[in-house]
């Protein structure tokens, strides 16, 4: 989860969600649920919906419970996967309770974006497929953020802008894909699992991209990689770092001297400080017992003398405050 090998395991997750989404789109094509068919079409001319529709009738309503089933399984294997690969990122114990959360609340809004979307398009308010489509993904992409940002590190605002331009640039190349192959099951295999990449890589792109700053994990050196910390510390929490597993910053290899509770780390007036609970060397010097010291970037941090455990603490703010 390093350098290139972070980027292109979110890449490989993104087509292992948009796999798993064309996947559940064809089972349930499979199944032939007639009952749900039958449930949009009630839903339309309760909403009155059936009227104003473009071509009149119920005629378009098998393809708006399509476009929700797609949205869906789409919504459903993309979260799960891409959820997955955020939670083995992390250096906290994985969780998949937060991975099937996502996951759910990601089935659930993707329905409604798909379902807003056909609204917009045979409602009338924008009949060109080509804008409709965009506008539908553009939403869909904002709500995949919001929703991968729900009990991670990815702050909300990044997960928005990188959902947004990955999911435009993803439907873009899905829609220049339908002009290449008459086959339309082809075309919508190849094009989940192309758009599951765009979004996986993308998101990752911009996120890393904006966050302001992180750990760098450098020994032990099978576990090094990168933790975001820009997320919580601004939301005006302490993180603690030790074996305890609930640190967010967890040290889950053996190292005797670390402590379950060994330091915090805050977020005030511009800086990060360190709170050492237990022996905390900053540049090869001791730090003050429970007293707040203020990092700069390129600080290393070892976990005591006889410690193995040692991060860089990674600045990437274009402009540094001077502590007071």
């Amino acid at each position: 989860m390093k350098g290139i090998f972070r980027q292109l395991n979110w890449l490989w997750f993104g087509l292992l969600g948009g796999f798993i989404g064309w996947l559940l789109f064809a089972v349930f094509k499979l199944l032939n649920f007639t009952w749900y068919y039958k449930l949009y079409t009630n839903i339309a001319n309760q909403i009155g919906l059936a009227e104003t529709s473009a071509g009149g009738g119920l005629a378009n309503f098998d393809s708006m419970a399509d476009d929700t089933v797609l949205g869906i399984a789409f919504g459903a294997g993309l979260c799960f996967a891409l959820a997955w690969v955020e939670e083995r990122g992390q250096p906290r114990q994985l969780s998949w309770g937060r991975i099937m959360l996502r996951t759910a609340l990601g089935t659930v809004v993707s329905a409604m974006v798909f379902l807003l979307g056909f609204s917009i398009q045979f409602g009338g308010l924008v009949e060109n497929p080509l804008f409709s489509g965009l506008i539908t993904w553009a939403l869909f992409g904002v709500a995949i953020g919001i929703v991968l940002s729900v009990g991670s590190s990815i702050a909300i605002s990044r997960a928005v802008l990188g959902g947004l331009i990955a999911a435009v640039i993803a439907y873009l190349a899905y829609y220049g894909l339908s002009f290449l192959t008459t086959d339309f099951g082809l075309a919508r295999l190849i094009g989940f699992v192309l758009m599951g990449g765009i979004l996986g890589a993308m998101l990752n792109t911009v996120i890393s991209a904006l966050e302001d700053f992180e750990l760098e994990y450098l020994s032990p050196s099978q576990y090094r990689g990168t933790n975001p910390i820009s997320k919580w510390l601004k939301a005006g929490l302490e993180i603690t770092v030790g074996k305890e597993p609930g640190s967010y910053v967890y040290v889950k290899w053996d190292d005797e001297s670390v402590e379950p509770r060994h330091a915090k780390l805050s977020f005030f007036n511009g800086v990060v400080y360190i709170e050492p609970l237990a022996e905390t060397l900053r540049k090869g010097f001791m730090l003050p017992m429970n007293k707040k010291t203020p990092l700069k970037n390129g600080d290393i941090i070892q976990l005591g003398r006889a410690s193995i455990t040692k991060f860089k603490y990674v600045e990437k703010r274009k402009t540094q405050e001077t502590p007071a």
